[in-house]
């Protein structure tokens, strides 16, 4: 009972901080059966907690079954496709992995031509992966994450609360971006240099402009122009 209404909970903090109630996007983002979270839809909507959709599902996500449009995409695209499958299969947890795995048997079957492109991302040591899930769960549901920090060449670890935007691969390591509170920031930490890292109780509302890539673009400017000085 007290996991069932855990994951309840968890649907109904989603739901409230995305404003969807669309049971496969929620299924995927908290990487929950989707037979639980429509369970979790209907017990929560009769207990007056949530409003009825505004509008009903779609046949696709009505019909388990349905399939979606066609999606075209070159010989390039479908080996990052295929490539990221991979990934998830080896990296992915309970329900990613399996419909992963499902993935790319279908892509596997659609390919009759060599690959031009291969991604490796090695294997992600079990702590660190375990960080990365929770981070994109906080992620999802716009939830506060606390945790203490140790900068690279300190032994110093100091408590922070961050509000997590995006969860990268670079540089030989998985890192994640989020505004920190203390600093009154963006910064990216490296996720095996965290300790002790938890959700918090507290929401946070998305910060307008904000964007893994215009991060990048920022710090790509700021080392280009320190090296013209």
């Amino acid at each position: 009972m007290e996991n069932t209404l855990k994951r309840a909970l968890r649907v109904l903090g989603y739901v409230q901080s995305t404003g969807t109630q669309d049971p496969h996007r929620i299924a995927v983002a908290l990487v929950l059966p989707l037979a639980a979270v429509r369970r979790d839809l209907r017990a929560l909507r009769e207990a007056g907690a949530l409003a009825e959709a505004a509008a009903p599902e779609t046949a696709a996500a009505a019909n388990d079954g349905a399939m979606p449009p066609p999606v075209l995409l070159t010989p390039v695209e479908l080996a990052l496709v295929r490539e990221g499958a991979r990934t998830l299969v080896r990296e992915g947890d309970g329900t990613t992995a399996d419909g992963a795995r499902k993935v790319l048997k279908r892509l596997d079957r659609a390919v009759g031509v060599a690959e031009p492109v291969a991604v490796f991302v090695p294997p992600t040591p079990e702590a660190v992966r375990q960080l990365r899930w929770l981070l994109q769960e906080a992620i999802a549901t716009r939830r506060v994450v606390a945790l203490r920090y140790r900068r690279e060449g300190e032994n110093v670890e100091v408590p922070r609360e961050v509000e997590p935007l995006a969860v990268f691969y670079t540089a030989d390591h998985w890192s994640f971006l989020a505004y920190c509170r203390l600093r009154q920031d963006y910064r990216s930490f490296r996720l095996d240099h965290v300790r002790d890292l938890r959700l918090t109780d507290a929401w946070f509302q998305p910060r307008q402009g904000a964007s893994l890539e215009r991060y990048i673009h920022a710090r790509k400017n700021a080392t280009a122009a320190g090296g013209r000085r």
